[in-house]
């Protein structure tokens, strides 16, 4: 029943629903029956989880593919289940643009300072909002042009 009500607020990963089952005393059979319960009625699944939070991360907050990435393993998602979301969800073209978009705002809170420094304090920005640092430096090259 806690593992029902658990997920009936949002879609879980299997590792984020073993952590709050123990966490809430249940014994590891237990844990593992509701578990199974929940996958068999399709209530619990890694790769439609990743999915879906890849979609909802992109839409309401962007980040790079190497943060997505990590907050995928954070919520315990397999390795082998995030490259094949994220071959789904990024490509090349997608993180850029995003990186772009992401520059553009930095870019404004900026636009006083050097060239150097603008370019510098944007590949900065994009790295820490976990966009690879290929990216990252070619949008830094193309938003600051002497």
């Amino acid at each position: 029943m806690a593992a029902l009500r658990y997920r009936s607020y949002r879609p879980r990963s299997t590792h984020e629903m073993v952590e709050y089952l123990r966490k809430k005393g249940y014994e590891n059979r237990s844990v593992l029956l509701a578990i199974d319960f929940l996958r068999e009625n399709n209530l619990l699944n890694d790769e439609e989880f990743a999915r879906m939070f890849c979609r909802d991360r992109l839409l309401l907050r962007p980040v790079g593919m190497v943060s997505l990435k990590h907050l995928l393993i954070k919520k315990g998602i397999d390795r082998p289940v995030i490259d094949t979301v994220l071959d789904e969800v990024y490509d090349e073209e997608r993180e850029l643009q995003m990186a772009m978009r992401e520059a553009e705002r930095k870019q404004k809170r900026i636009h006083a300072l050097p060239l150097l420094v603008r370019k510098k304090k944007i590949y900065e920005h994009l790295i820490r909002k976990g966009y690879r640092p290929s990216i990252s430096m070619n949008v830094a090259n193309t938003m600051v042009k002497p």
